[in-house]
């Protein structure tokens, strides 16, 4: 049973590509590439990714499979997209500024709090008490379900920052940017310092660079559109570099700065590759669209299902049944959580404004 494993990777490729449709003049591009339905295809499949990358750490099964065990940096796509859309809608909304802590910073605070509780239960009914300073004390010290959430606190903290730039700069958003940069370099100098793992802060900076690259769209575009050949190579030849002879490179200066540094750019031109990569295919289908509504309903609620089907409540042995049951709980709960928690939402804006 568990050699069918393998069988997940290959739909989830067949997904990727369902219904895509590449440009058909050679010389044209996809101008919508990184508009909100198309983001919304590409935040469900690398939603899957991640998700997929959880159960190889939990699974022994398949040899496709395993290669997911080294794919967390996906989450990179995630913090480019977030940070493009910060800048873009900064740009374009006038009034987009206005109460923007207010706004967003409960809507990541809230599915936080929702998962919390719902693992407080299941170490209740285990005979097990979890207050929130402990739960903290497992996502920061890398349990290896709980440590998932770090994504969701490095979000509020960027967020928090941005929210704290805007009314500090108002309308430079020149002056954001750089301010963002810096509080990146000091976010990362702090969790080195702090020996946090570097899956806090090795994909965090294309947050900045997705915010740089909303800011001076114009401009890049005009350069890559130009360069588009080489550009696509480079970068995607200098992922598969890294991710190839790490170690080779690594062990000319075996430091933690050179692991980091490493990693860092290997994320950065992994994103931009899917980037350019995008400009010339035009990814999205109805599955992955409804993925990409709920995609952080999907982040927020797998590791409850990562833990409860692998708990002394269900315990299932078979790895491929295992993924299956993860996967099919966390997209149905994703929907039943998504519709109360966008009204929820809607209805403390309506308080608020």
């Amino acid at each position: 049973m568990d050699r069918f494993i393998d069988l997940l990777p290959l739909t989830l490729i067949i997904l990727l590509f369902y219904k895509a449709k590449p440009v058909k003049a050679l010389r044209g591009f996809n101008e919508n590439y990184l508009d909100i339905v198309p983001c919304r295809s590409v935040r469900g499949f690398y939603a899957l990714v991640i998700l997929f990358h959880h159960l190889s750490q939990q699974t022994e099964s398949g040899s496709l499979f395993r290669v997911f065990l080294y794919l967390g940096y996906a989450v990179s796509v995630f913090f480019f997209l977030s940070g493009y859309g910060l800048m873009k809608k900064l740009t374009t909304d006038s009034g987009y500024r206005k109460g923007f802590l207010r706004k967003h910073l409960p809507q990541l605070l809230l599915p936080l709090l929702f998962v919390f509780l719902v693992f407080k239960l299941l170490y209740a009914l285990n005979g097990e008490q979890l207050s929130l300073a402990y739960f903290l004390f497992l996502i920061v010290n890398g349990d290896i379900i709980m440590c998932i959430f770090w994504y969701m606190i490095t979000l509020f903290l960027f967020y928090f920052a941005f929210g704290v730039l805007l009314l500090v700069f108002k309308t430079s958003k020149q002056a954001v940017l750089v301010g963002m940069t810096v509080f990146c370099l000091l976010y990362t100098g702090l969790g080195i310092q702090l020996s946090f793992g570097q899956w806090w802060y090795m994909s965090s900076h294309l947050l900045v660079v997705g915010m740089a690259w909303a800011l001076y769209e114009d401009r890049i575009l005009a350069f890559c559109k130009k360069r588009y050949w080489p550009c696509l190579l480079l970068f995607s030849f200098a992922f598969l570099f890294l991710w190839q002879f790490f170690d080779q490179i690594y062990a000319l200066r075996p430091a933690p700065g050179t692991r980091l540094g490493i990693l860092m750019v290997r994320n950065f031109v992994f994103t931009l590759a899917f980037v350019l990569f995008t400009m010339k295919v035009k990814l999205g289908n109805p599955i992955l669209d409804q993925l990409g509504r709920v995609s952080l309903a999907l982040y927020m609620l797998h590791p409850v299902f990562l833990f409860l089907f692998h708990s002394r409540f269900i315990y299932i042995e078979s790895d491929f049944l295992y993924c299956l049951a993860v996967i099919a709980a966390t997209i149905i709960s994703a929907r039943v959580f998504s519709d109360p928690y966008k009204a929820l939402c809607k209805k403390y804006r309506r308080l608020i404004s």
